[in-house]
């Protein structure tokens, strides 16, 4: 059985120089603690991209938690999402 709610490598955003051109070129959007960069891509779907700064966040365990959480979020509810865009959390 094939899930759609997978969340696999070629929907990651992992190169620093991706993540520095979607908070270069894109679109933030920010709410509470959070901030959203948005910027289009050429691809067929979306990636995602997750930050969490240890300045704000000193525990690696709750980093980690938090990380885990966002991309439980994204694998659930990436039918929402419109496709061909990168995304940073």
């Amino acid at each position: 059985m094939i899930s759609d709610e997978t969340f696999g490598k070629k929907e990651h955003i992992l190169k620093s120089r991706e993540f520095r051109a979607v908070y270069k070129k894109g679109r933030s959007f920010k709410k509470g603690g959070f901030i959203l960069s948005v910027m289009p891509n050429d691809l067929a779907c979306s990636r995602m991209g997750f930050s969490i700064s240890s300045a704000n966040v000193r525990r690696a365990c709750i980093r980690n938690r938090i990380r885990r959480s966002f991309r439980e979020v994204y694998r659930k509810n990436k039918q929402i999402f419109k496709p061909a865009f990168d995304m940073v959390v």
